[in-house]
């Protein structure tokens, strides 16, 4: 079996730009992998929030039918978490468009995010990550 790759040489910002173009695969583009959201995008994961990204600093979400909201805060992005090297670059890549576009908000986030961490950082993801099963299951005794 053969994999042919098409498109390395553009960001995905430019291959989100060609997306956006194009009104049809706008309203219908399909980006998320959140197993809830099956064949549609769910608006809060990390690869949707990516391409609502991309698109706001296109100027162009507010005319996608594609996902749930047509623009978000920046505290929608709290949760974020860039896993990898290719999200950190393609993050970077949105940091200059999306001020132009006067989301100083959003690229303030985005640097956040994007900034090697500190040893408290570390410390309190290291701590939300071990307490989140201890959370759920505290909560469920309190429900009963």
């Amino acid at each position: 079996m053969a994999i042919d790759h098409h498109g390395l040489e553009m960001s995905r910002l430019a291959k989100t730009a060609i997306v956006a173009d194009w009104p049809v695969a706008l309203d219908h583009v399909n980006v998320c992998v959140s197993p809830e959201a099956v064949g549609e995008n769910c608006g809060r994961c990390e690869k949707c929030l990516r391409t609502m990204l991309a698109l706001i600093a296109l100027g162009k979400l507010n005319a996608s039918a594609a996902f749930p909201r047509r623009d978000f805060r920046a505290a929608d992005l709290t949760n974020l978490e860039i896993g990898n090297a290719y999200q950190a670059s393609c993050y970077r890549d949105l940091l200059l468009p999306l001020r132009d576009r006067g989301r100083s908000d959003l690229a303030a986030v985005l640097e956040r995010k994007l900034a090697p961490p500190t040893r408290l950082s570390r410390l309190v993801r290291t701590a939300r990550t071990t307490l989140r099963p201890v959370k759920s299951v505290f909560k469920a005794a309190i429900s009963r």
